[in-house]
């Protein structure tokens, strides 16, 4: 059975991002707090202007988030706030407003925001919103960590040893084994995911080796070069539903 793990311990991990969400409605700033950090973004929560304002003092966050109420002076206000602040002038600021408020929308695009989203906003267009802005490589399809058995060309790891699919996108995965092969090397891959089994063709498109005989540190990450859209969008809603778990 997957059984989610620690992001940090992936294969390929990347840099944590601090993100600054401001947001007035509890519920909703628990919800998107939680989203966020599964996603893998590291969260500072505020439900004012003044504690935003003190947090960004403290510690520059790699984007702000503004929950924005329809036509709400005091959240717009906060926007151009930001945008006017030289400490924070330079840090991207996504909008999140309700559906159909176009005044709220060019009056925060024309304070500089990056992205004003919709909401209730969807999870991929969030996530891909926050990479497009703040990551060097931006993903479009989120990534999951787990731990979960694997064959390649035939022969299945050993998962007792800890080998084993350490993270999943609907693009591809990383594979944590003590005989990572070379870049561009080529595998027939399968797995079972939720009880379906899954097979793809995939290259390799970066390897790790560790410098004991442990497998820890050691792996690689595959893209998948041949799946069938229906196994393809089935990881996509399987990453979702872990995503969302316990949140709706």
């Amino acid at each position: 059975m997957p059984r989610l793990v620690d992001a940090s311990n992936a294969i390929g991990y990347r840099k944590v991002h601090p993100v600054l969400l401001m947001d007035r409605e509890a519920n909703h700033s628990i919800y998107l707090t939680m989203l966020l950090q599964r996603l893998g973004y590291r969260v500072w929560s505020a439900n004012s202007a003044e504690e935003a304002s003190d947090l960004s003092a403290m510690a520059m966050p790699s984007l702000i988030i503004v929950t924005v109420g329809i036509a709400q002076t005091d959240d717009l206000a906060l926007v151009e706030r930001i945008r006017s602040d030289r400490r924070t002038a330079s840090v991207p600021v996504i909008a999140l407003l309700p559906e159909g408020d176009l005044i709220g929308e060019q009056r925060c695009m024309a304070a500089g925001v990056r992205a004003c989203l919709q909401r209730p906003v969807q999870t991929e267009e969030l996530y891909r919103s926050i990479q497009r802005i703040v990551e060097p490589n931006p993903r479009r399809n989120i990534r999951i960590a787990l731990q979960l058995p694997v064959s390649l060309n035939d022969e299945v790891l050993d998962f007792a040893a800890g080998e084993c699919i350490t993270e999943l996108s609907a693009q591809g995965v990383n594979v944590r084994t003590v005989r990572p092969a070379p870049v561009h090397a080529r595998f027939t891959l399968r797995i079972t995911l939720g009880g379906r089994p899954l097979d793809a063709d995939a290259v390799v498109l970066y390897s790790s080796w560790s410098d004991s005989d442990a497998v820890q540190g050691s792996g690689m990450g595959l893209a998948f070069e041949r799946i069938d859209p229906e196994d393809q969008e089935y990881i996509r809603h399987y990453i979702r539903e872990k995503v969302l778990a316990g949140l709706r």
